[in-house]
Formats: structure tokens, C-alpha cells, sequence
């Protein structure tokens, strides 16, 4: 993902030609280099340590790193994973914690890409770092997934959800993309996921932690006509439609996403995208393992349902 544009052309490798620990080398000449001490040597830039760890059962044994940490002008830092803390030599015991601790610049917005899989856990804070200090963190996931950021336990909904007067969150929003994404000056917990360009983007300060959880949803793109001859369509009665389809509560399906049709498409129908989930857990704690596993069964009936439904082309009759 890193090596790869979204058009699929090759990134080359000199975007990055600072490497090392960000260094702000494109833009100031606050860095010298000690050829005595083999070392750069800054002055007048707020470091910060920023530590990056994995919270999932496998932690110990899924190899994450390299992680890459890089900025828009241009410096790259490959964080290698840690050694082996196991109590044997031999390679089926190795153990290497995925917890890995960078060097940031508090002010500035870095992009995290990691060799593996992403976790289903995370956790990010900014060591000895006062509340006011601050950075933007946009994490790449190469799985669309819905992720749910907790500060000091809470749960803190991302910029595109608004919260509805019955407690439920409501994700259609008229925002720019450039609304969206947090900037660094943000209130701290800002987040947004953009989930065509698989980038989560953060707001992180310190010196609490930040967790982000995966919850398990389905994704459905619908293109429903119109009724009638008209050009309007009941949002609500599209959940409750599918709701009583797929024998699930309504207040787990939302309504995402309404794409624009131009007049000459608007004939052949609207497009929805709809998610299936769960209602965000406002308390971090209670967001357990067992509570995502039991999540996951019950979309899984939905899917299941969802798939007999387009087999039988019966999915248009809701």
C-alpha cells in the first residue's frame, strides 16, 4: 500500500528522501549532523515519543514491522520490531512484542503503515506530552472496516456521524471530504475513517491513550427506482424494509452514504450505501472480545440471509 498509488501506479521511492527520524529537513535547518558523535544534532523542534502497540491476543507471535512513518515532505522512518524476549534460542518460541516507539514532531500530521495485517485493537499515545500538545495520525487499513476510537474510555464518533435524538448515530452528511478529516489544531480525539481510501485520521494528544476497536458491519450498495415517478426516496422506510428482511433490528442499519445522480442516471434508480452494525459501545471496557465475537454471529445470520435473498431475487421485494 505504501509502494502503490489508488490508480495503481508505482510510488517511487524517492517521495520519501529524508530517511530516519522526521528531521523537518524540507523546511527548516534545525538538524546539523555531528560527524563526531555519527548523529544529528536539533535544536528548537518538540519531540515527542509517539508509542504504537498492538493490543490483540497474538500480539507476541504476528510480526507487524516493519512500520513506516512518513510525512508529506518527505521523511520516512522504518521502525524495525523488538528482539526476542522468549526463553528459548530456537525459532518456535521467539516472542517479539508488537509495540513500537517512534520520534514525532508535536504540530505535524504522519501517515502509519504497517507490513501485516492491521489488529483488531490499537493503541497510540504520545509519551510525556502535555495536553496541548498535539499531532495528526492517519493509520492505513487495507480492509474497509468500521473503527471505533475510545478516549479515557469513552467512545468519540467521528466527523461524519451526527447523534439522532433517539441515542442512534446517523452517518449521511453533506460535509467535504476536506471537512472531514481532522486537522492537527482539531480537539483531540477528532477522527474520521475514510473507507474509499482505506485511511483512518486521528487527533491525538497527550498523555492519555487512544484505542481503536474494530467492529464487524456489512455493506450494502443498493440502486433502488423510483416510485411513482418521483425522485424522492424514504430513507426510513428503506431500513425498515430491510430490517424486517434480513430479521434484524433497524437501528443497526444505516444509511452511509447517498450517492449523486446526474439527471440523465437519475431515471435508472438511486444508489444507497447502507451498513449493517451494531450501535457503537460508549464504554471502552464493555468493547471486549467476546462482545465483537458475538457481533460478528449475529451479522453473520444477516449475511446469510441477505445472500438467500439475492439468490432468490427476492432482495427487490423489500
Amino acid at each position: 500500500q505504501m509502494t502503490t498509488a489508488m490508480d495503481g501506479s508505482k510510488i517511487p521511492a524517492s517521495t520519501w528522501p529524508y530517511k530516519g527520524i522526521d528531521r523537518n529537513e524540507k523546511s527548516s535547518t534545525s538538524c546539523t549532523f555531528n560527524t563526531a558523535f555519527n548523529m544529528y544534532q536539533c535544536s528548537d523542534i518538540n519531540y515527542k515519543i509517539l508509542v504504537i502497540e498492538s493490543l490483540d491476543g497474538d500480539s507476541e507471535s504476528r510480526r507487524l514491522s516493519p512500520v513506516a512513518l512518513v510525512t508529506d515532505d518527505g521523511s520516512v522512518d522504518l521502525i524495525n520490531g523488538p528482539m526476542d524476549h522468549g526463553w528459548c534460542g530456537g525459532y518456535t518460541c521467539q516472542e517479539r512484542l508488537s509495540t513500537f516507539y517512534a520520534m514525532v514532531i508535536v504540530g505535524k500530521a504522519y501517515k502509519l503503515y504497517l507490513s501485516s495485517t492491521q489488529p483488531q485493537s490499537m493503541r497510540y499515545m504520545l509519551l510525556d506530552a502535555a495536553a496541548d500538545e498535539k499531532i495528526r495520525l492517519d493509520v492505513w487499513y487495507a480492509k474497509s472496516q468500521r473503527l471505533d476510537l475510545y478516549y479515557q474510555g469513552q467512545y468519540v464518533a467521528p466527523t461524519n456521524a451526527q447523534l439522532k435524538a433517539d441515542g442512534t448515530y446517523s452517518y449521511v452528511t453533506s460535509k467535504s471530504l476536506e471537512q472531514l478529516y481532522p486537522q492537527v489544531d482539531d480537539k483531540p480525539g477528532t477522527n474520521y475513517f475514510d473507507s474509499k481510501a482505506h485511511w483512518l485520521s486521528m487527533v491525538i494528544n497527550g498523555p492519555e491513550p487512544y484505542t481503536i476497536k474494530t467492529s464487524p458491519k456489512i455493506v450494502l450498495s443498493l440502486t433502488l427506482e423510483p416510485v411513482d415517478g418521483s425522485d424522492f426516496f424514504d430513507e426510513d422506510k428503506i431500513v425498515e424494509n430491510l430490517a424486517a428482511l434480513l430479521n434484524v433490528p433497524k437501528e443497526k442499519i444505516k444509511i452511509v452514504k447517498i450517492v449523486a445522480e446526474g439527471r440523465k442516471r437519475r431515471s435508472a434508480g438511486q444508489e444507497f450505501l447502507v451498513e449493517i452494525a451494531n450501535e457503537p459501545i460508549q464504554d471502552e471496557e464493555s468493547m471486549t472480545e467476546a462482545t465483537v465475537e458475538t457481533m460478528a454471529k449475529d451479522l453473520e445470520q444477516a449475511s446469510e440471509k441477505l445472500i438467500e435473498s439475492v439468490q432468490k431475487g427476492t432482495l427487490g421485494d423489500a
